[in-house]
């Protein structure tokens, strides 16, 4: 009796098993850092108090070279967050590409780590969806589309309000770039990070996530290791290695540092810098009076920014209002406004007139508070 079947070879050419991949979080105590010591991390975002930033740790490509074709690694994210109803979203493309002065060649040698996908975002308690692909993109034509499409990023990005722009680009050259004879999708990720009360799954918390080309039943989160930024298994930190017969993405979700310092690059918010130096030239009688209105419409703005949390937004309100009220006991005693020199002890003289909110910053550990809704002057 012949072992050939004839039958089974005809089945696997039109019908194959599905095959449920690999996702986890990376377990509590198993992220270690460069002193070999376990992170600590808290156990969920504080709401309206927190900004989420998401970060593409790792991504890695078991083959990175088929017959005469070599690839490379490149994860293209939509990061999804905010009211479901009105929800705001985030397109990134990360790759070697950036690298457009060392040429086309070799990118697949490129240690692709850390590579920002979304963030600083205010977190408001609502799921953020995250959806991910790991795509295996011929070296040579993939590459001139991806420094293409970020050569032109890098010209339009710091026009903050060319946010259209942004996003044609990026469609326009991920387009491209899938569309590229040989481009495969080699791992993909759709998921949702839930508040801690939000449904089953993910909590959203700093931490790292992991998708994997296994079979789900044959990741053990166990020994799965963070060690220093990458990803390890073993039984140990110590004697865990780095994997490399499978394609994984190790995604990054950690807490942003306060923007009390850099909220004048808010356009929202430094858009009232004339406002503030117009009301601070008023005559002597009315100086008081508009620089009052103009800190009051400041403040609302302030209120509505999604761009700050909410202590952010007390340490700006009582950073500003010390500023105004300062600047005006200046120009009604008739001296120059002093402050000190960005990252020095040294004193500069200013005209008070000259508002600059680059200038108004944190010096210290203290972190002033003010409540909504008060007068410069009683």
């Amino acid at each position: 009796m012949s072992d050939f079947d004839l039958g089974g070879i005809l089945r696997s050419l039109f019908a194959r098993d599905g095959t449920s991949l690999g996702h986890v979080w990376i377990p509590d105590g198993h992220v270690i850092d460069a002193n070999n010591q376990p992170v600590q991390f808290p156990t969920s975002y504080a709401v309206e108090d927190a900004y989420v930033m998401i970060s593409l740790a790792e991504m890695f490509l078991k083959h990175t070279r088929v017959l005469w074709r070599e690839f490379y690694p490149v994860v293209h994210s939509f990061i999804t967050y905010g009211n479901a109803q009105a929800p705001q979203a985030v397109g990134t493309v990360a790759g070697p590409g950036q690298l457009k002065d060392l040429g086309t060649a070799n990118l697949d040698k490129v240690i692709p780590l850390a590579f920002p996908l979304a963030g600083p975002i205010v977190y408001d308690g609502q799921n953020i969806e995250a959806l991910l692909g790991l795509y295996a993109v011929p070296a040579k034509d993939g590459a001139a589309i991806l420094i293409n499409t970020l050569s032109q990023l890098s010209s339009i990005v710091p026009q903050l309000a060319a946010a259209t722009q942004v996003a044609g680009v990026l469609k326009t050259g991920t387009e491209q770039m899938l569309g590229i004879d040989g481009t495969q999708l080699k791992l993909g990720l759709h998921n949702s990070f839930f508040p801690v009360t939000g449904g089953e799954g993910f909590i959203a918390r700093p931490g790292f996530a992991l998708a994997v080309s296994k079979p789900s039943n044959k990741v053990d989160s166990k020994r799965m290791w963070v060690v220093n930024g990458r990803l390890r298994i073993g039984d140990n930190p110590i004697s865990a290695q780095a994997p490399d017969d499978f394609d994984y993405m190790l995604i990054q979700f950690y807490a942003g540092p306060p923007r009390v310092n850099i909220w004048g690059t808010i356009p929202s918010l430094a858009d009232h810098t004339p406002a503030f130096e117009n009301a601070l030239k008023a005559d002597a009688a009315t100086r008081r009076t508009a620089v009052n209105l103009a800190f009051s419409v400041f403040e609302s703005e302030l209120a509505k920014s999604r761009d700050l949390t909410k202590s952010d937004k007390s340490a700006v309100r009582a950073l500003v209002a010390q500023d105004l009220k300062d600047r005006v006991l200046a120009l009604e005693t008739g001296s120059l406004f002093e402050l000190k020199s960005f990252g020095s002890e040294d004193v500069v003289r200013e005209d008070p007139a000259l508002f600059r909110p680059h200038k108004i910053e944190l010096t210290g550990e203290t972190r002033p508070e003010r409540e909504p809704g008060l007068p410069l002057w009683s």
